[in-house]
């Protein structure tokens, strides 16, 4: 009986590699390396992501390739008259099916560690690898195209490049025509596009790529010369811009980036859901922006100049009679009449560690904060306008009017402000809002988020935990049903075996499919979206049962 063991283990051994290594080559080509190709990537980033990816492609095929080796090594068994000699020599069919049984088992539980443990991990780390020379894949694929998407229906063209040093030359950057809005025609009422938002430069430098915590990435890019018209944020002879998130190569889905431990840990803590946790940051950067607003409006309000602004070598006086918050992201700087009856304008004194000094007076001001994706910190830019009077260190003979004056544009939030604001915690935030800000808008946002959006989060990895459960426990049914079929189905009738086979796990996977939906949809009982989902094992089980009663009876 060892003998014959050892003797069928060994040729389902063999035979489940070889169909293994054949299937997951072809997937691996046909699903990967062709689409990856197809974004332009130089081949060395195509070998990092190919072997990143291996374990993803040979979780999808062991399965497969084992149910086709059980399904050839018994038919080709039972052909060969094998069967026969054994149940002659008292062998049971049962007693045959045992190795298959054991493959079985060994495939299960590789199923089950590929699809919620090893897969994951290492296709996350695909991400950084495409990334890891971003700048040559971008400039690649602007050699080959001559355009790239920028991401937020953003495009940027070139009619040439320079490698050397980092240049694109003749860069236009534009707004997709299908992606631009339309306004009416008053006299016919019909809808007419308008003029496509457009850049044009005689030379682009990248000046790099940042990655967020969530995994966007951001590029970001000097025009040198450039010329505007329409909103892309471009604005004088020059301009750095950022844009973005640009387009990802591999999708980003919760079942392929979320082993089953980061499963379980979002269950008890929703921040950690990338959607969640991404939403809660930008309402903790709003009201850190709140934060600092309330700062300088105390302060002018009390009579005081407003000191928190500075960068290395350089900080600011603020002065104005008024300040009003004028939007979460903005502070209105006012001029007006003093006690003394005399005009107060609005005032922005520059002091460099040298000694210079460079003083702007207006009308009107603002104090703008916006985030940076790319340096991942909210910038703060104060403004003054309507119009400026510029005075230098050489006074009045130097000053010149100008129609607005900008400064700052990359200054950070004041230190105690941005570590009150980091201080907040994410949970914390979620659970009470009101606790750390007074902007109703924010709080019913955070309280929508926490009603709607994260118990549909909580169904969806509810769902994708049993999907990857029965989907790799069911391959222990699917590896013995095929074994019995190939008993019973022999010489030309292999194929038609293995065939049949593969209806139970279109079986499993649709009824997963539909129990994945079920259980996604909060309107749905979560109860009968599970029975859906493990409603195709029980069938195949009882199928099962069916076969290996009829073969226990020869």
């Amino acid at each position: 009986m060892k003998t014959l063991h050892k003797y069928l283990t060994l040729d389902l051994v063999k035979t489940t590699v070889m169909s293994t290594a054949a299937f997951t080559l072809m997937m691996t080509v046909i699903g990967i390396l062709e689409p990856l190709r197809r974004q332009g990537l130089a081949a060395r980033e195509v070998a990092a992501v190919l072997g990143l990816t291996f374990m993803l492609m040979l979780s999808l095929a062991l399965p497969i390739a084992t149910l086709f080796a059980v399904t050839i090594v018994y038919g080709r068994f039972s052909q060969d008259n094998e069967l026969t000699a054994c149940r002659a020599s008292g062998v049971s069919t049962m007693g045959v099916l045992k190795p298959a049984l054991w493959v079985g088992g060994v495939v299960t539980v590789a199923s089950l560690l590929l699809t919620n443990i090893i897969v994951p991990q290492m296709a996350r780390g695909a991400g950084p690898a495409m990334y890891a020379n971003m700048q040559g894949a971008f400039f690649n694929v602007i050699s080959k195209r001559g355009t790239f998407d920028l991401g937020d229906d953003v495009v940027i063209r070139a009619e040439g490049v320079d490698l050397s040093r980092n240049l694109l030359i003749g860069a236009v950057v534009m707004r997709t025509r299908e992606n631009t809005p339309l306004k009416v025609d008053r006299e016919t009422g019909l809808p007419i596009p308008e003029e496509i938002p457009f850049a044009v430069a005689a030379e682009a430098r990248v000046l790099g790529f940042a990655t967020t915590p969530e995994g966007d990435v951001y590029v970001r890019i000097g025009l040198v010369d450039a010329r505007a018209e329409g909103e892309l944020g471009i604005k004088g002879e020059s301009g750095v811009v950022e844009w973005g998130p640009l387009p990802d190569p591999i999708e980003k889905t919760s079942s392929l980036w979320s082993d089953w431990p980061s499963l379980w840990a979002s269950l008890r803590d929703p921040t950690l859901y990338p959607e969640i946790g991404k939403a809660l940051r930008k309402y903790r950067r709003e009201i850190g922006n709140e934060m600092f607003a309330r700062e300088v409006v105390e302060a002018i309000t009390a009579g005081k100049p407003y000191l928190g602004l500075g960068s290395e070598g350089v900080r600011y006086e603020i002065r104005a009679a008024e300040a009003v918050i004028d939007s979460p992201s903005a502070v209105a700087l006012k001029s007006g009449t003093g006690p003394d009856g005399r005009p107060v304008l609005v005032e922005v004194r520059e002091i460099h560690a040298d000694g210079r000094t460079t003083v702007g007076t207006a009308g009107y001001g603002a104090i703008e904060t916006s985030w940076s994706e790319f340096r991942n910190v909210s910038m703060v830019t104060i403004r003054l306008s309507k119009p400026v009077q510029v005075f230098g260190d050489g006074g009045a003979d130097e000053s010149y009017r100008k129609r607005a004056w900008v400064r700052g544009g990359e200054l950070a939030l004041p230190k105690h402000i941005s570590d009150r604001q980091e201080d907040i915690a994410l949970k914390d935030l979620l659970e009470d809002p009101a606790r750390f800000t007074r902007n109703q808008e924010i709080i019913s946002e955070i309280a929508d988020l926490r009603e709607n959006r994260v118990p549909k989060h909580n169904n969806d990895t509810v769902a994708i935990m049993h999907v990857r459960a029965s989907y790799g426990a069911s391959w222990f049914l699917m590896v013995a049903m095929g074994a019995a079929l190939g008993l019973m189905f022999r010489g030309g009738q292999v194929l038609a075996a293995f065939a049949l086979a593969l209806i139970p796990v279109a079986v499993v996977l649709l009824m997963a499919a539909m129990g994945y939906g079920m259980v996604r949809n909060t309107d749905v009982p979560t109860v009968a979206g599970l029975s859906c989902i493990w409603g195709g094992i029980a069938m195949i089980l009882m199928a099962n049962a069916a076969i290996y009663l009829h073969l226990s009876r020869k």
